[in-house]
């Protein structure tokens, strides 16, 4: 594992928030992150899982929103789910 110091850390945090800002906007904050992580030294692997591990969250916290505010219409979303999961059995 790579020792990363407090100044590196502080970094990524900023690159991070950035990367969030414009991920609530337009999406593409992966665009920032997987450059400022893997510039790190981090493992390729260990890159993309943290990259898709906040994509998670962020489209997680997203939906909640959503649901919180009733923008969802639930007989849509559970067909669109099922077939959504269909394609990233196929794609898989």
């Amino acid at each position: 594992m790579v020792e990363l110091s407090p100044l590196v850390i502080a970094g990524l945090a900023l690159v991070a928030l950035l990367a969030g800002f414009i991920d609530a906007i337009a999406g593409g904050g992966g665009l920032l992150t997987v450059p400022a992580l893997l510039s790190t030294g981090l493992d390729t692997p260990f890159v993309f899982g943290t990259n898709k591990g906040s994509a998670v969250f962020g489209s997680g916290s997203a939906l909640l929103r959503f649901a919180r505010a009733k923008l969802i219409d639930l007989q849509k979303a559970r067909m669109l789910f099922a077939l959504g999961f269909l394609g990233s059995l196929g794609g898989a």
